[in-house]
């Protein structure tokens, strides 16, 4: 099926020091998600808002700064919300906002 390598560089989950991280991803998961057509999207966007080589989180407010944890959830929920409303994937039963949060990495609750 092919794969897609995401390198990663910089300070993670609160470390001291930066390091280099290689993710090599399915370039579409069992699932049928298009890891590599979404990593290529977030790449163009990112060469778009002129951050394809600066340093600072890829995902940031006009500042530069990191958006604080409980704004990305809210944002979280909102788009799995509708993607439970849309479609079969999020069973109705599930409430979105105690299943899936984010926390360092994106996780199931």
């Amino acid at each position: 099926m092919g794969h897609v390598v995401v390198p990663l560089m910089g300070r993670f989950k609160n470390e001291t020091g930066e390091r280099n991280l290689v993710l090599v991803l399915a370039n579409e998961t069992n699932g049928g998600l298009k890891v590599r057509k979404w990593i290529d999207r977030f790449t163009a966007l990112l060469k778009l808002e002129d951050q394809g080589s600066s340093t600072g989180p890829s995902i940031c407010d006009e500042a530069g700064m990191a958006p604080e944890r409980n704004l990305i959830n809210d944002e979280l929920h909102a788009a799995l919300s509708i993607v439970q409303a849309t479609t079969q994937v999020i069973p109705a039963d599930i409430i979105v906002s105690k299943k899936f949060k984010i926390h360092c990495s994106f996780r199931r609750g």
